[in-house]
């Protein structure tokens, strides 16, 4: 059987065809951005060096110009299929960089559909039938949306709302306009700032009516990435759940420890402020709030990986750098039966199949439960059947 793949390793965009080797899919509009921004820090560089050093000096007591190797590469933040066969969608990310882009493997061509620094688009899923792309959209106070539109950017609507972080949705088949994804609230503290996630749990929504209905919900258990089979079947990633911790007598005296630590970085944000308005340029670039919370979901994730148990390792296989108990769960009525382990994405073919990704390597499940490894990589964050 023949399977054709789209997947992100290390942030970097690659897709596999047959039994072809994988090949990675450079990205022009990447390559272009970055060698861009390289030259502008070559034109600033009399800033910092000589005598342009020396007149710029003051700019040292608060942070210094990023050099080549401090310029943060353009990754791929999301992908799926397009709209023809074999073809992707992917998004990037990249510092002042953003946007949705499209490749043709026949021409081995990249084709830009929008690009900008606000146009940041997370777990991208497309319907094939009505050209619709789903998606998760990062909010400057940290929560996400899932929004709505035409592959042409056309008919733009966000479908969700509130202080939540919603992504990974997926479209049922057989139905007109339904989504499933997943939901978690934001746990913030007395000065608004986010500090934790409830647990996520499954929702659908349907797209006509705008009713909405949890589909599947575990205390202290995230459920993630669903998705539904043509026959009713619901699948997601069943993860455990880091809460918020309680508050004790140790950190109240670190806070309070902290108080001129906090006070000198909030003048810090004042003059990066001041530089960017009058200057054109922040003082630092690690990166916006819009992208920092976007990213809370996935801090989260890590800080699980690192606490969870070692996952259980094969003989011959690559070790799974996601742990065992990342399970993914196949949920048929109110029964539910864990179909992998190890599991870090994944997506579902029409007709039952699976492939998944462990982290290092991308399997392939046949109805049958029969499982193959179809390649290896390093950090492999996201997998699509094309």
């Amino acid at each position: 059987m023949s399977i054709d793949i789209a997947y992100v390793a290390a942030g970097r965009l690659h897709v596999k065809f047959g039994d072809a080797a994988p090949r990675h899919i450079e990205s022009k509009f990447a390559s272009e951005s970055r060698e861009r921004l390289l030259r502008v820090e070559a034109r600033n560089a009399w800033k910092t060096q000589g005598s342009g050093a020396q007149f710029m000096h003051g700019r040292l007591l608060w942070g210094r110009e990023a050099k080549e190797r401090d310029i943060a590469p353009i990754q791929v933040r999301s992908v799926t299929r397009g709209p023809r066969p074999s073809h992707v969608l992917y998004s990037l990310l990249g510092e002042q960089v953003g946007g949705l882009f499209a490749f043709d493997p026949e021409a081995v061509e990249e084709r830009r559909i929008i690009h900008g620094v606000e146009h940041v688009y997370n777990d991208l899923a497309l319907h094939g039938e009505r050209g619709l792309l789903a998606c998760s959209v990062p909010k400057r106070d940290g929560s996400a949306a899932i929004a709505m539109m035409g592959t042409d950017l056309s008919d733009y609507a966000e479908l969700t709302e509130g202080d939540s972080i919603d992504g990974n949705p997926s479209w049922v088949p057989g139905e007109g306009r339904a989504i499933v994804f997943e939901s978690a609230g934001i746990a913030r503290d007395r000065s608004g700032a986010m500090v934790s996630l409830s647990p996520s749990a499954i929702q659908k929504l349907d797209v006509a009516s705008g009713s909405l209905e949890t589909l599947a919900e575990e205390p202290n258990v995230d459920l993630m990435q669903p998705r539904m089979s043509a026959n009713g079947d619901l699948y997601y990633i069943r993860r455990p759940h880091l809460g918020i911790g309680k508050p004790s007598f140790w950190r109240a005296n670190l806070d309070f420890l902290m108080f001129p630590v906090r006070l000198l970085f909030a003048l810090l944000q004042f003059l990066n402020f001041f530089s960017t308005r009058y200057g054109g340029k922040p003082l630092t670039t690690a990166g916006s709030r819009q992208q920092k919370g976007a990213d809370m979901r996935q801090m989260m994730a890590w800080e699980n990986l690192m606490k969870a148990d070692d996952a259980a390792q094969e003989p011959g296989e690559p070790k799974a750098l996601v742990p065992a108990s990342f399970q993914l769960v196949r949920q048929r009525g109110i029964r539910s039966e864990t179909v992998a382990k190890s599991v870090g994405a994944y997506d579902l073919a029409e007709d039952g199949s699976i492939v998944y990704s462990t982290g290092n390597a991308v399997y392939h499940l046949d109805p049958d439960g029969r499982r193959t490894r179809i390649c290896e990589g390093a950090a492999i964050t996201h997998v699509v059947l094309l």
